[in-house]
């Protein structure tokens, strides 16, 4: 349990890009989170997204790239192939929204290279004293670099998507369009959500826990 194992200050300070989330929260904090989590990915409604979503992105965005590719007589690498399926099925699945990773063109996402490069840099610091890396984020220089420029494409993209989500989520709610049992992403269910967990859901939050998220989906 968090309570008997919680995690130190140098632990937070290494993933301080992940502010308050389930990953560096403690205690209460945690445990609220956790729970929250458990409850709102094991709702139904929310199988039922992620079902539609993921066969949406098979049948237009999979299917179609190896089609492509067979009939061009194209090589492709499917690790790529697929690690784009998955960012793509994970922000969809979280946030309804499709980064676009997946497609004929392979086009360069900067949010999928801002997460690519925040994982990078935090494997980095496990591996070099402290004070390298406090250095180089200092200079602004090698994996500090592109941490700090990562940092402002995640803030930016997924507080975008909150923005979006909350404006959605108010505009069913003013309509009454939204049924009970609608099919919804994550973020939408934890706007919904009728606080029984005692979480202040403000932007920080929400942006801390998409990205927690995003990380380990």
């Amino acid at each position: 349990m968090s309570s008997n194992f919680p995690k130190g200050p140098e632990f937070l300070k290494m993933f301080d890009v992940l502010g308050d989330g389930i990953f560096n929260s403690n205690a209460d904090l945690w445990k609220n989170q956790r729970k929250l989590a458990g409850v709102l990915i094991n709702h139904q409604r929310l199988y039922r997204f992620l079902v539609k979503t993921s066969r949406g992105k098979v049948e237009t965005g999979l299917i179609p790239i190896l089609n492509h590719v067979s009939k061009q007589g194209l090589i492709v690498d499917l690790q790529d192939l697929f690690q784009g399926f998955t960012f793509d099925t994970t922000c969809i699945f979280i946030t309804s929204y499709d980064l676009g990773c997946l497609s004929i063109e392979f086009p360069d996402v900067p949010f999928a290279k801002a997460m690519d490069d925040t994982e990078e840099a935090l494997l980095v610091r496990h591996v070099v004293p402290e004070t390298v890396w406090r250095i180089q984020s200092w200079l602004g220089i090698g994996h500090e670099k592109k941490l700090s420029e990562a940092w402002k494409t995640l803030d930016r993209v997924i507080n975008n998507y909150v923005s979006m989500n909350k404006k959605e989520t108010s505009k069913k709610a003013e309509l009454k369009e939204r049924e009970e049992e609608e099919a919804v992403d994550l973020l939408t269910s934890y706007l919904i959500e009728d606080g029984t967990f005692n979480l202040k859901r403000d932007d920080k939050f929400l942006r801390d826990t998409v990205l927690n998220l995003m990380l380990a989906g």
